[in-house]
């Protein structure tokens, strides 16, 4: 094989390695999102489950809850970034997992909590992404095998 050949694999190699760890993140992104419904009679109730008194949160909980109150949606990418006294969940919701009453300053806002998963599609495309970062591989090492041997020096 020629110089440019070899080239040739090393870079369609490269690309369909750093093209299936790329797809990779993506298929496998998982995203916590806050919801705000609307509801005006909601009544708050301290000893039942999933009602919360927006007091009794870490700092950086009562920041996911005003700015879930303020956008009406909120979205985070981490887990680390969630409210540690929730329950995320992929598909239904009831009060005390996925579904909360929070008291802040003498109002009541319910808030839905979700977890958006790569699904049944992540786990079909997960090995064509195998299958192609494996190509990738063996590009490259052909790429290197079949070098110039004076370029090797």
């Amino acid at each position: 094989m020629d110089l440019d050949r070899s080239r040739l694999f090393l870079v369609l190699g490269t690309v369909l390695l750093l093209g299936s760890a790329w797809g990779g993140y993506q298929v496998w992104d998982v995203d916590y999102t806050h919801s705000l419904r609307d509801d005006e009679d909601v009544t708050f109730n301290a000893s039942r489950m999933g009602h919360v008194s927006y007091e009794n949160l870490s700092d950086h909980d009562q920041q996911v809850i005003d700015r879930t109150i303020t956008r009406g949606k909120y979205t985070v990418e981490t887990e680390d970034a969630t409210v540690s006294r929730f329950t995320y969940t992929t598909d239904s919701s009831h009060l005390g997992s996925g579904w909360y009453v929070v008291q802040r300053h003498g109002q009541n806002y319910t808030i839905l909590t979700h977890k958006n998963t790569p699904g049944l599609s992540g786990v079909l495309f997960t090995p064509v992404l195998f299958a192609v970062g494996i190509v990738g591989l063996l590009l490259c090492i052909l790429g290197i095998l079949f070098r110039d041997p004076s370029d090797r020096e």
